[in-house]
């Protein structure tokens, strides 16, 4: 029985954790989509700090049910109440993972686009330098763009 107690106690510090991660990368997508660097560093911060937390937990857990799965813990304990209750949270933190993983490619789709629009952008800025190369010679002096223009008769009687 407190056992049973206790690991309910783990899930549920676990489903905290969860759910303030869950957040996290809400607020990570949302700094993918407005750039914003500062704040986008800032949540990674606070993302690798739940993730270590969650880790221990998890970690702890394990140690409690003798590194079983909670499901597998709960199956040779008698019914009752706590069990299904555990084992209801327990489905809980299943669903916290899944919402959580599919935030996690939402937010790699965002930043592999953002990388696509910044190497679209470096690439118009070098290609509206380029012609500009051409009016320089290897030793980076300026062409003489007169000298090579045929000039009209306009411009020889003059």
């Amino acid at each position: 029985m407190n056992n049973l107690l206790e690991l309910e106690n783990f899930i549920n510090k676990e489903i905290e954790s969860y759910s303030a991660l869950e957040n996290y990368m809400i607020q990570k997508r949302d700094a993918l989509i407005n750039s914003d660097l500062e704040q986008l560093n800032n949540i990674d911060i606070l993302i690798q700090e739940v993730s270590g937390n969650i880790k221990d937990l998890a970690e702890q857990r394990l140690t409690l049910t003798g590194d079983k799965k909670i499901a597998d813990f709960l199956f040779n304990l008698k019914n009752d109440i706590n069990k299904k209750r555990i084992l209801s949270k327990s489905n809980r933190l299943k669903n916290k993972a899944e919402s959580i993983k599919k935030m996690n490619f939402i937010n790699t789709e965002l930043l592999k686009h953002s990388m696509r629009m910044v190497e679209g952008t470096v690439d118009i800025i070098v290609s509206a330098f380029k012609p500009q190369n051409s009016s320089y010679d290897s030793l980076g002096r300026k062409n003489d763009l007169k000298s090579s223009i045929s000039l009209s008769s306009i411009v020889e009687e003059a």
